[in-house]
């Protein structure tokens, strides 16, 4: 049984002549040119095999680590010694210079430490950069010539100049 649209062209193949109008003078065109044309309309309106789905079975995943294919060359490779590991009174100690008020004041009942423009109380933090990391230093104590700061469970007494 043929399919409606092999059909179609098949009735469209008797019109033409090569792709030119048949003559209106009813002249049908040859058994050759119409088998020719029958086969060229099956081609073109058969299905091919799904590529797609071929080839989407053999991808790889765009998500798999490529740990399996890291490239081994003989060429010396430089080794770097690890950054050295300090506890928090270390980091501390360093970082406590950093924390350098311009002077203090009281309003009220609160005390503040004065860096420049900024004002901050007991309690508030203060972050640092030292050496690539952001440490938050917190003050615990404000007095009259030293306030303290204290990093996790480390503090360190420093001087109002």
């Amino acid at each position: 049984m043929k399919s409606p649209i092999k059909s179609i062209v098949a009735a469209a193949g008797l019109l033409l002549v090569h792709g030119a109008p048949a003559q209106t003078t009813g002249t049908v065109i040859s058994v050759k040119d119409r088998t020719d044309t029958l086969e060229l309309a099956d081609q073109l309106l058969s299905t091919k095999p799904n590529t797609f789905a071929e080839a989407i079975a053999v991808a790889r995943d765009p998500f798999e680590v490529m740990m399996a294919q890291a490239v081994v060359s003989d060429m010396p490779v430089e080794t770097v010694a690890a950054a050295p590991r300090y506890n928090d009174r270390q980091i501390l100690e360093a970082i406590g210079p950093r924390v350098d008020p311009t002077g203090s004041v009281r309003i009220g009942d609160t005390d503040y430490l004065l860096f420049g423009q900024k004002r901050l109380k007991v309690g508030e933090k203060l972050t640092i950069t030292y050496e690539g990391s952001v440490y938050a230093v917190e003050i615990t104590s404000i007095e009259r010539n030293n306030f303290r700061i204290r990093l996790n469970s480390e503090e360190l007494v420093r001087p109002i100049k």
